[in-house]
């Protein structure tokens, strides 16, 4: 009897004993889960992990990524543009200057500058003082050209006081011809050199087919012939003057 007692007794231990590790073991478990578990929250709540740079074979590290909080190249600021009145291009010098009425521009404000000379600039840098430039064309102290024996490779250089500005005459005029009427009117009734020709607006550039001429008389047949709506003397005055 004493002896099945003390069996019953060791049985009841060791299940015990075995009961005790078992609960340990399943408790280390859980335990690990957990840790896992709070490592892996923790590591989400930092945000995605950077690549490392990769290595190539030749030992220089190659950056793969650009840090997000790096600070962006900045542009560099543009030159500023400087105004015209800046930029090296001043006014006509038109110091000690004299100006003649001509019957040419009886219904304008322009006047002939006495004693100065157009000059071509594809003639290259003239001699003699320059007052002022424009496109194509120096305008120098030289004795002025005569109208009335006039020659395109000697422009007339006149003024306007009013706007201030310079002006050359080329000895070519813009003529309208009246609806209807042919362009062959300006060369074999007319006989004009006919520059230039737009057909569509009944617009022709036109000049003397010799030279010298008179400007004034030619002038005069444009103004007053019948199959012509409007004639006018052309001057460039679009100018890019200096001292």
């Amino acid at each position: 009897m004493a002896r099945r007692l003390s069996i019953v007794i060791f049985l009841i231990v060791l299940g015990g004993a075995a009961l005790y590790f078992w609960n340990k073991e399943a408790s280390s478990a859980i335990t690990s889960s957990t840790d896992v578990s709070s490592v892996s929250s923790s590591e989400k709540s930092k945000g995605p992990i950077s690549p490392a740079p990769a290595v190539d074979t030749s030992g220089k590290t190659q950056i793969t990524e650009i840090a997000s909080n790096q600070e962006p190249a900045q542009m560099m600021p543009r030159s500023r543009r400087l105004p015209k009145s800046e930029r090296g291009s001043t006014k006509l010098n038109t110091q000690n200057a004299e100006f003649s009425e001509s019957p040419l521009f009886a219904d304008s404000d322009w006047k002939i500058w006495n004693g100065v000379k157009a000059v071509p600039k594809n003639a290259g840098q003239p001699s003699s003082p320059i007052v002022g430039e424009m496109t194509g064309f120096y305008l120098v102290k030289e004795d002025a050209a005569d109208p009335s024996v006039f020659s395109a490779s000697e422009p007339i250089v006149v003024y306007d006081a009013r706007l201030g500005i310079a002006g050359v005459v080329t000895g070519t005029f813009s003529v309208v011809l009246k609806e209807g009427i042919s362009p062959e009117v300006l060369t074999q009734t007319l006989g004009l050199k006919v520059l230039n020709s737009f057909p569509d607006i009944r617009t022709y550039y036109v000049t003397s087919p010799q030279e010298p001429f008179d400007l004034k008389a030619v002038q005069d047949v444009l103004k007053n012939d019948p199959s012509l709506e409007s004639s006018e003397m052309e001057i460039l005055s679009r100018t890019y003057e200096k001292n």
